[in-house]
C-alpha cells in the first residue's frame, strides 16, 4: 500500500515538473532532437501524424549536448545541411492536416548565412506547404537580410498563403513577425485561428506580433514539413545557419499557459522533459 502511494506521489511530481510540456501534448509534428540521434536518415515525427522528415543534400550534425540546458539539438554548418519533404515521390513523410493551427520551435541563431560567397544573405528557416508548384497552401519563415546584404538580419517574416483566400494573389500573405536574438536560444511561437484570421507571434512567451488575416486553411489540403534549415532553390548556400532543438504543431490554438514552454520545460525539467514525451509517444 505504501509503495503504491508513493509511486502515485512520485508521478504526481513528475507530471507537475514537466506541466510546460504536458499542456501542450498532442502535436501532430513533434521533431525533438532530443528523441533523435545520428544514426538515421531523416527526423522522425514524434508527433500523432508520424512520419520520417528525410535528410537533404546533407544532414545537419546532431550534437548531443548542444541545445538549451545541456540537451541535443540539430546545427547546420555546410551549404544544404537542411531536413525537406520537397521530392513528391517520397513516402513515409508526415502528412499535416490544419484549418487552426500552432507551430512552436526552439532555436538558436548564429549569425551570417553558411556561405555568403554565392550570393549570401539568410533566407529561409522553417517551412510548410502542400506538394507541387504553385502551392495551395504554406507558411513559411523567412529571414529579413541584413546591411550589408550578404548578411543575415534577425528579423523573421512569415510568409503565409491559404486557397481558400485566394493563394499568393490575395495580396496580404507576408508579415513582418519579431527578431531573434544572435547566439541565444529562442522559443518561436505562432499561433493562428482559421476562424477570425488572426495570427499572433511570441518570442520566449512575449507577443511580438499579431494581425488580423483574411487567410483560410482547408485541412483537405495536406502541408507537408517542405524545409527545415530551408535554402530557396536558387542558392542552396542560404539556408539557416544555426541551431534546431524541437520543432512542433498542432492543429488547433495552444492556450496561453502552453506557449513559450519549449526552452522552459527542459531547462527545468532536464531529461525528464524528454522521457514525458517519450512515454506521450509510445
Amino acid at each position: 500500500m505504501f509503495t503504491r502511494i508513493a509511486t502515485i506521489l512520485t508521478i504526481g511530481f513528475l507530471l507537475a515538473v514537466v506541466s510546460p510540456i504536458a499542456l501542450a501534448q498532442d502535436p501532430i509534428l513533434l521533431l525533438d532532437a532530443n528523441l533523435d540521434d545520428d544514426a538515421g536518415d531523416g527526423w522522425t515525427n514524434e508527433g500523432t501524424a508520424g512520419g520520417v522528415v528525410p535528410t537533404g543534400d546533407g544532414k545537419p550534425d546532431w550534437e548531443r549536448d548542444a541545445g538549451p540546458g545541456g540537451t541535443a539539438a540539430y546545427t547546420s554548418t555546410e551549404c544544404n545541411h537542411n531536413f525537406s519533404t520537397a521530392d513528391d515521390e517520397l513516402d513515409g513523410r508526415p502528412q499535416l492536416s490544419v484549418s487552426s493551427w500552432s507551430i512552436e520551435s526552439v532555436v538558436k541563431h548564429n549569425g551570417e548565412s553558411v556561405d555568403t560567397a554565392e550570393g549570401g544573405g539568410e533566407h529561409h528557416l522553417l517551412g510548410f506547404q502542400d506538394q507541387g508548384w504553385p502551392p495551395n497552401n504554406w507558411i513559411l519563415y523567412r529571414f529579413e537580410l541584413g546591411d550589408p546584404p550578404n548578411l543575415s538580419s534577425g528579423d523573421l517574416r512569415l510568409t503565409v498563403a491559404a486557397a481558400g483566400s485566394g493563394g499568393v494573389d490575395n495580396n496580404q500573405h507576408l508579415f513582418p513577425i519579431g527578431g531573434l536574438p544572435f547566439q541565444t536560444w529562442a522559443t518561436l511561437t505562432t499561433t493562428f485561428n482559421n476562424d477570425d484570421g488572426v495570427m499572433t507571434t511570441y518570442v520566449n512567451g512575449e507577443m511580438t506580433s499579431e494581425f488580423e488575416t483574411i487567410q483560410v486553411y482547408d485541412p483537405a489540403i495536406a502541408l507537408d514539413v517542405i524545409g527545415i534549415f530551408l535554402a530557396p532553390g536558387d542558392n542552396p548556400c542560404r539556408g539557416f545557419n544555426g541551431s534546431i532543438a524541437k520543432v512542433a504543431m498542432w492543429d488547433r490554438v495552444i492556450g496561453a499557459d502552453e506557449i513559450g514552454g519549449g526552452i522552459t520545460a527542459v531547462e527545468a525539467g532536464g531529461k525528464l522533459a524528454t522521457t514525458w514525451s517519450r512515454l506521450k509517444s509510445e
